[in-house]
């Protein structure tokens, strides 16, 4: 599968894509392979029997953020989610979805 993210050089306007193995987010350069790179854009392909899940965490310039879960699949444009992935704002995700998983708890927390 294919997974896109759009580095910005922090999380203002970015999304930064992981799969969940386990009890454990992985970042999908961890399990994927790098197959496209342009300015801010890096596309991964993951294999698809790596996880249930696939949490893409956007962040506007704004400072905002949410968290789209998605089972496997191609994510490479913005609408690759319409209708299979759920929305939530990060604190809720982390709240729900991520309550058991290891490393957010001080790492991904809605901006200040």
């Amino acid at each position: 599968m294919l997974i896109r993210e759009l580095r910005r050089g922090g999380t203002r306007g970015s999304v930064h894509a992981y799969v969940l193995i386990g009890n454990e987010l992985v970042h999908v350069s961890e399990v994927g392979r790098l197959v496209r790179r342009g300015d801010d854009e890096y596309v991964y392909e993951v294999p698809s029997n790596v996880s249930p899940w696939i949490y893409i965490f956007h962040f506007s310039r704004s400072g905002y953020g949410s968290v789209i879960r998605c089972p496997p699949g191609d994510y490479v444009d913005a609408t690759s989610s319409v209708g299979r992935c759920e929305s939530k704002t990060i604190e809720d995700a982390v709240n729900d979805w991520l309550s058991n998983v290891r490393m957010l708890a001080s790492e991904f927390k809605t901006p200040s």
